[in-house]
């Protein structure tokens, strides 16, 4: 009897091991070569344009235009269409719908083929009737997208490509512009226009029409109508519950722009007021979009000096670093700390520009930094020594003292009125420290500021070094970001009940990475996955994004490439390739050698940041629905049942990329007609062939978009 259960359990547990091995087998060998975005192509539906132009409209979460370069290079003439050009022919979509509520922003892109080639004097995009629109307070950006380089990329120094990651070398229309022009490309080719359309809150609710003609020489090529729809609902400018929040620094700014050289008309290289009102012109443009577009009116700069500025023409000019301050600290004979006058005249300048433009929420960075070269210091001019030293900031009890003597005089300025920002916040941000470090400076804060009235506190963690046994010692930071290697964390039960009693608190929490799985952000990835991003942190009560690179450029490749240089282990280049697989968010307009003499420059997002973006706003717009009643909770939990981890098994990122007239509203029921799985490990080992992260987004904002009726 013992002997026939023994074989009995053999039996079952051989017949389990080999179905669970079949399954990994499956997932890794139908996953080996990575993640489709190949552009299959169009079915004939009895639509043939056969004409030498022809434009489509095509929905703004999908890449329509993709290219395999032969060359390290982003030119599409000499570069191979990834897909089938010819069923382009069959794509039709002369117009389209698109909804909008008021202080919203929509995206949607015109597809343009051309059979023949395209000289120097070009096509171009005109809009009939922008002077109309602008009147109705409904405001228009659009232009040609730039392709481009996105390469090959590995996470680790195996070079083992990600199963999850899209393993070719591509060229990617993602630099957005406002080239109304498009000249110089030979036949057979598809180019992308991208238009935003942004409303106020002063926009009326109304139905308006943008007419769109790409003519050459006066000559009508083609015509295509977007139809707004324009709700009574007005999207909040912030939301408790969501942000994008991307790390952008005047000092790397300055150093692409420059090149590392000082500007024949700086008359003291060594004048912080000098340096940031010069620098001023990479940056406003920037910020605006910031505060305007993305709708995230927080900003970050170095309260202190934590790399040596004993040189500070090279400090200022030449320094690659993101942790430079305007600010110069000094210590006296009898060791009060204080700031030099200009360097308080350069933060006036720089607070009350951002204040103008719409910034209200100053992180000030310094305090801990685990990736500055010193994280729990900063560097003073000693009076007595004649240079300058380290001393402690931030934890512990030298550093608690030197931390009061600077918030007290930035206190000082404040209620003084001589940094004029009356309702803005200054955050006191620690990047990357132990619990222990964190709870040290909370628990101090509460001492110096027992209301929150003049400084909040906000951090940023790995998971790894979060301690839940002490975790109630971070309930009352103001703000957290928690680094995790993917966005699917709903499982992990620490981190959820932390999350949970934080909101309670009436506290923030949020998410960053940096694309460990190679999906997300990712360049050649279908741009509607990064809006997916922000519905997958929002369902675990952590929907605020915070993405560290949005200007941090490489001058010889920035403008064309999405990747960083990487260099081997003698200093010298290698192949282009990711850092950690965190991208960049933003290109710069020019290379630095043809930027404008004078002007500001302009500021050119990435379409990954847009559609970050468009993720933010929907998950604004179903929290503003479920908390007027407007939605019931079981429509409001029925649509996060989208967001699962199963959804990046789809081998095809897009499914319906094709489907030009895709307005599914069904919610994907079929997601749960899979048996239930609590573990998030076992989930990946789930087949579900037919759901993806970019039709997860569509259905939702489908499913949204209803609700404009009721406006």
């Amino acid at each position: 009897m013992v002997v026939k259960k023994i074989f009995i359990w053999a039996t079952t547990l051989t017949v389990f091991l080999a179905s669970f091995l079949g399954v990994f087998a499956y997932f890794n060998i139908s996953h080996i070569s990575g993640r489709n975005v190949y552009l299959s192509g169009f079915k004939n539906q009895g639509h043939v344009n056969n004409n030498d132009y022809h434009a489509f409209f095509a929905d703004e979460a999908d890449n329509m235009a993709l290219y395999k370069p032969t060359e390290l290079s982003k030119d599409i003439n000499n570069a191979k269409f990834y897909g089938n050009f010819d069923s382009y022919k069959y794509a039709y979509k002369p117009d389209i719908n698109l909804n909008a509520w008021k202080n919203d922003n929509v995206n949607t892109q015109i597809v343009f083929t051309n059979k023949v080639d395209i000289d120097n004097e070009g096509v171009e995009i005109k809009i009939q009737n922008e002077e109309e629109l602008s009147n109705k307070k409904v405001y228009i950006k659009y232009g040609f997208n730039d392709f481009v380089y996105a390469s090959k990329n590995y996470n680790n120094k195996l070079r083992i490509l990600n199963p999850s990651g899209v393993h070719e070398t591509l060229l990617v229309p993602e630099k957005m512009t406002e080239k109304k022009v498009l000249n110089n490309v030979v036949a057979n080719k598809v180019n992308v226009a991208y238009f935003r359309i942004l409303t106020t809150p002063q926009t009326e609710a109304q139905s308006v029409k943008i007419k769109v003609n790409i003519e050459k020489n006066g000559t009508v090529l083609t015509t295509n109508t977007i139809y707004l729809n324009i709700s009574e609902y007005c999207l909040p400018t912030e939301d408790f519950e969501t942000s994008v929040f991307a790390f952008s620094n005047f000092s790397r700014a300055a150093n692409y722009w420059q090149q590392g050289q000082i500007p024949k008309e700086i008359k003291d290289p060594t004048n912080p007021l000098e340096f940031i009102n010069h620098t001023w012109r990479y940056l406003e443009e920037e910020y605006k979009y910031m505060a305007q577009v993305q709708k995230h009116t927080s900003f970050i700069s170095n309260i202190v000096p934590v790399i040596d500025p004993s040189n500070l023409d090279k400090y200022y000019w030449t320094s690659e670093s993101i942790n430079m301050s305007l600010m110069e600290w000094r210590r006296s004979a009898d060791g009060k700390i204080y700031a030099t006058e200009r360097s308080w005249e350069a933060l006036k300048f720089y607070l009350e520009k951002m204040y103008e433009i719409g910034m209200r929420k100053f992180y000030m960075q310094g305090f801990q930094s685990s990736w500055a070269l010193n994280s729990d210091s900063f560097y003073v001019y000693d009076e007595v020594l004649k240079k300058h030293i380290k001393i402690p900031f931030g934890s512990g009890i030298e550093g608690n003292q030197n931390m009061k003597m600077i918030l007290d005089q930035i206190t000082e300025k404040r209620q003084s009125k001589f940094i004029d920002t009356p309702d803005m916040e200054y955050i006191i941000y620690t990047d990357e420290k132990s619990t222990v470090v964190n709870a040290d400076i909370i628990a101090w804060l509460d001492e110096y500021d027992k209301t929150r009235s003049n400084y909040k506190f906000a951090m940023s963690a790995w998971e790894r070094d979060i301690d839940y046994s002490n975790i109630t010692k971070l309930y009352n930071a103001d703000m957290i970001w928690i680094y995790f290697l993917d966005v699917y964390n709903e499982n992990n039960a620490n981190f959820s009940a932390f999350v949970k009693e934080r909101k309670k608190l009436g506290k923030q929490t949020g998410q960053y990475f940096l694309d460990a799985d190679n999906s997300f952000n990712l360049t050649r990835a279908e741009p509607g996955i990064n809006s997916y991003l922000l519905l997958a942190l929002s369902k675990e009560n952590a929907g605020h994004y915070m993405k560290y690179s949005l200007n941090a450029w490489n001058p010889k490749f920035a403008t064309w490439s999405s990747d960083y240089e990487e260099r081997d282990e003698y200093g010298g280049p290698k192949e282009i390739q990711y850092l950690s697989g965190d991208t960049l968010l933003a290109y710069p307009a020019y290379s630095p050698e043809n930027a404008p003499k004078q002007g500001n420059i302009e500021f050119i997002p990435s379409v990954r940041l847009e559609a970050l973006i468009q993720g933010s706003n929907l998950v604004k717009k179903l929290n503003f629905l479920r908390s007027n009643n407007y939605m019931s909770e079981k429509e409001y939990y029925k649509i996060y049942e989208n967001i699962d981890i199963r959804n990046k098994n789809s081998k095809i990122m897009s499914n319906q990329k094709f489907n030009l007239n895709y307005r599914d509203t069904s919610l994907l029921n079929e997601i749960n007609k899979n048996f239930k799985l609590n573990s998030s490990i076992l989930k990946m080992f789930s087949p579900k062939a037919k759901n993806d992260e970019t039709t997860a987004y569509k259905v939702i904002r489908n499913y949204v978009d209803t609700f404009n009726k009721k406006g």
